[in-house]
């Protein structure tokens, strides 16, 4: 499917990483962070194995809050430093004209 989506990109190659990446990222988000004796069925439909790291940490723990703090704070200094919003791309006035003054 990446494969698929990059011939229809400008930029092919680092398209085709792109893709490759987000597809990939949250399956070892998830091999990690999804709590203790979980397994991930990464190779699901080709192979019937199941993936278990002994680094998980539990779903509710300070490394899972940590990122979703830190992507939280990420968010509000962009719509600070650019006066632009997650909303903008639906909302054409706020696109054109920056954020409300």
């Amino acid at each position: 499917m990446a494969a698929l989506l990059a011939l229809f990109s400008f930029h092919r190659l680092q398209c085709l990483i792109l893709y490759l990446a987000l597809f990939h990222l949250p399956l070892v988000m998830d091999l990690v962070g999804s709590g203790p004796r979980w397994t991930n069925a990464y190779f699901e439909p080709f192979l019937s194995c199941e993936l278990y790291s002994k680094l998980n940490w539990p779903l509710f723990s300070w490394q899972n809050l940590t990122v979703n703090l830190l992507l939280v704070v990420w968010t509000v200094v962009i719509i600070v430093r650019q006066r632009r919003t997650p909303w903008n791309i639906s909302c054409r006035s706020w696109t054109k004209n920056g954020l409300p003054k």
